[in-house]
């Protein structure tokens, strides 16, 4: 096993990726193995950018300011070389982290990712079974459910299933992202998607780490996949998607649910009962991000089955996705009660 010889713990890695890089979620999880098993320095660079790093201000008409562009990059890759290859004393391995913070367009440092000064705080989803009917129908709030609250039902048809981007043009444009900048308010009003929104806020809040959401919900198909995004929304009420994740049902028994480097994770498979009334609890990481909700923004949870264009929908068969041609509709359902309190944990820089 080469994580348990001398390699990863005797290499300095100088990791360099963006918020909008297909790649991020690859970064993040190095990231958090290197810290846990690494010996030598490391330092990590994180932009707004796509995977060709360090080369907009702009994408898709989301400015980053002029500060976005970094005119030290190669000159902060020439002094890693030389410190590590040629024993020159230069200072490179400090500040270890450098992180663009989207909204506010300015660039922050760190001793370590997330930063550990940022406070997990949670914020439980509330409604009255029809937060998937009108976007603000459900409720984001720091305190969780003091009884029953009903749960939203609905349909997920993989023949029909929501877009990842509005067309596929845009996909094919962008190809080396993902993520992108893009006002996702079309694809949360659809039916089959699940939104939960907090009130406008009175003063800003800082996001800067990991995102989880930990969900309870059922369904009476043997599998699925959960698709979960955080969004900031704007006073227009445009929808920013900023971070993504998800997690197939059938592999939601995960030693390590946040950064998936360490443990078996997806080798142990179990598909569900397929019984509606068997609700389960899932844990699903999104990729850390750092952005300023201002005042008068919300932050916004969606859930849903699907990201067509992202990765194929699942059939809901619980057959071998790589093979099987056929798919099943699946009703769904979203809990959130004193028993069922779902929820989304956010690392939150102190005031």
């Amino acid at each position: 096993d080469w994580l348990a010889g001398d390699y990863p713990r005797t290499v300095a890695s100088f990791q360099i990726s963006g918020w909008f890089d297909d790649d991020y979620p690859g970064t993040r999880s190095a990231w958090a193995m290197m810290q846990k098993r690494g010996t030598l320095p490391n330092r990590l660079l994180l932009g707004p950018w796509r995977h060709d790093y360090n080369h907009d201000r702009q994408l898709n008409g989301y400015s980053f300011g002029i500060d976005a562009l970094r005119d030290d990059i190669w000159l902060l890759k020439q002094k890693w070389y030389d410190h590590f290859l040629k024993g020159v004393d230069n200072g490179v391995t400090d500040p270890v982290v450098e992180y663009f913070v989207l909204g506010a367009n300015e660039w922050r440092t760190s001793a370590a990712w997330p930063p550990k000064n940022a406070e997990n705080k949670a914020f439980y989803f509330h409604s009255q079974g029809t937060a998937n009917l009108h976007t603000d129908e459900g409720k984001l709030t720091e305190q969780p459910a003091i009884g029953q609250e009903q749960a939203e039902t609905y349909v997920y048809d993989p023949k029909n299933a929501p877009k990842n981007w509005y067309t596929f043009d845009l996909m094919t444009r962008w190809s080396d992202m993902q993520s992108y900048p893009y006002d996702f308010r079309d694809v949360e009003t659809r039916g089959d998607v699940v939104t939960f929104t907090s009130a406008p806020l009175e003063k800003a809040v800082t996001l800067a780490g990991n995102v989880k959401v930990v969900l309870y919900a059922s369904t009476d198909v043997k599998d699925t996949d959960w698709w979960v995004h955080i969004s900031n929304v704007k006073p227009d009420n445009s929808s920013n998607r900023l971070s993504v994740g998800t997690l197939r049902a059938r592999f939601r028994k995960l030693n390590d649910p946040d950064y998936h480097a360490f443990g078996e994770n997806f080798e142990t498979e179990e598909l569900l009962s397929g019984n509606i009334d068997d609700v389960v609890r899932y844990e699903i990481s999104i990729p850390s991000v750092a952005n300023q909700f201002n005042a008068g923004d919300r932050i916004r949870i969606a859930v849903m089955n699907a990201q067509e264009n992202y990765s194929f929908p699942n059939s809901n068969t619980g057959g071998d996705e790589s093979r099987v041609v056929d798919s099943i509709p699946g009703t769904m359902r979203i809990h959130h009660s004193k028993r069922y309190p779902s929820h989304v944990v956010m690392s939150v820089m102190p005031e």
